[in-house]
């Protein structure tokens, strides 16, 4: 029986790539693609027939959530269930921060994962739970107050499922990619460096080709996803810089 792997943000960056990675590194594996960008979902079903699942929504409402719940019925279990799918807007000093911006950043970033997982728990045997995070230890950024609170949130959503679901059911894990070379990376270097002076540093990454490619951290995730025990996958936030493992996955 093929491993059923959710995946959201299956459309773009990492998540698309760590849906290709996991398709090409083993037939066992079914994916469930969630993002809101159809065609690339699309193209990732064409690629691999009959091993696809293309669920187009938008996961920061509850109509789209309880959506994804409907199209998932004829599976009986998910495998490994994976929140790649995230916002990096607003990008804004927080004195100019709106509470549009500001509850849609939350709802993607938080909101969907935490209730994403818990109405999907019952689908869970022995199963894995996949966090993304930002950085290790996460720290404000000026101009992307928003982003870094939802991830510290989100650092919580995951520390508290560990802790309350039985690992019989569902271990987790969150891990830290690094400064990638994906869309996202690209709207922060178009920002307005007044707005966020990160942007400078990391366009000056970008142009010296030190950003990491998707498909060197799309390894990472899926040595971290399949490979590692129980025990190690919730042991710790896995940081694809730390030096003490890079040697098992590169």
């Amino acid at each position: 029986m093929k491993k059923i792997v959710v995946i959201t943000g299956a459309g773009t960056g990492v998540g698309y790539q760590v849906s290709l990675s996991l398709l090409e590194g083993n037939n066992e594996i079914h994916v469930v693609a969630i993002g809101r960008r159809s065609e690339k979902l699309n193209t990732l079903k064409s690629a691999h027939p009959g091993r696809v699942s293309v669920v187009a929504v938008d996961i920061a409402t509850e109509e789209g959530r309880n959506y994804i719940v409907t199209e998932l019925s004829s599976f009986p279990k998910i495998d490994y269930l994976i929140h790649a799918a995230a916002t990096i807007k607003p990008l804004v000093k927080i004195k100019d921060l709106s509470l549009q911006g500001w509850r849609h950043a939350i709802q993607t970033n938080v909101e969907s994962p935490l209730f994403l997982t818990q109405l999907l728990l019952h689908k869970c045997d022995h199963s894995r739970v996949l966090f993304f995070s930002s950085e290790t230890p996460v720290k404000a950024v000026i101009g992307a107050s928003t982003y870094c609170i939802s991830k510290a949130g989100l650092q919580l959503v995951y520390e508290s499922f560990k802790a309350e679901v039985p690992s019989e059911k569902a271990v987790f894990a969150m891990i830290s990619p690094g400064l990638v070379d994906t869309p996202m990376q690209e709207e922060i270097r178009q920002t307005d460096p007044v707005v966020l002076p990160a942007a400078t540093e990391l366009s000056l990454l970008y142009r010296e080709n030190k950003l990491l490619p998707v498909s060197i951290v799309s390894g990472f995730v899926r040595w971290v996803l399949l490979d590692v025990s129980d025990e190690e996958f919730s042991s710790a936030i896995w940081n694809i810089y730390d030096t003490s493992h890079q040697s098992r996955w590169m």
